[in-house]
């Protein structure tokens, strides 16, 4: 019997023929998000017609973040568990993609920031204040 691996990450990608060579070079590298080498587990990624530098990052496309939304929706229906983007310039369209389904949406690492932030000053207060502390 053989086992057939779900794919539980989703993962949205501009069009191809669409990026710049330049990027497409380092989407081809492993590590990165659109190389399915890069991970350990079944991904589904699923490229976004008409996304690219002009509908993203200069003028910002209704169009594209519906095509976005509606196939976000179409990978919770399939089981994908979270989705995250090809490109963090794509947390322009954050807060409407997130909010259109019941799945966690990451559409840049950046949005790990506030996180950290909070994060290490905690850290940072604890470690202080047990070196102070007389034993």
């Amino acid at each position: 019997m053989e086992i057939v691996k779900i794919p539980r990450i989703g993962i949205l990608r501009w069009e191809s023929g669409h990026v710049p060579e330049g990027l497409m070079q380092l989407e081809r590298m492993k590590g990165k998000s659109t190389n399915p080498e890069s991970y350990p587990l079944p991904v589904k990624m699923v490229e976004v017609k008409g996304a690219n530098t002009e509908t993203v990052i200069i003028h910002p496309s209704r169009e594209v973040l519906a095509r976005m939304i509606d196939t976000v929706k179409e990978m919770e229906k399939e089981g994908i568990c979270a989705v995250t983007t090809s490109c963090g310039f794509n947390a322009v369209f954050q807060k409407e993609l997130s909010e259109a389904v019941d799945i966690p949406v990451f559409t840049s690492s950046i949005l790990q920031v506030p996180f950290e932030q909070a994060s290490s000053a905690k850290i940072a207060k604890w470690g202080s204040s047990r070196r102070t502390r007389p034993r």
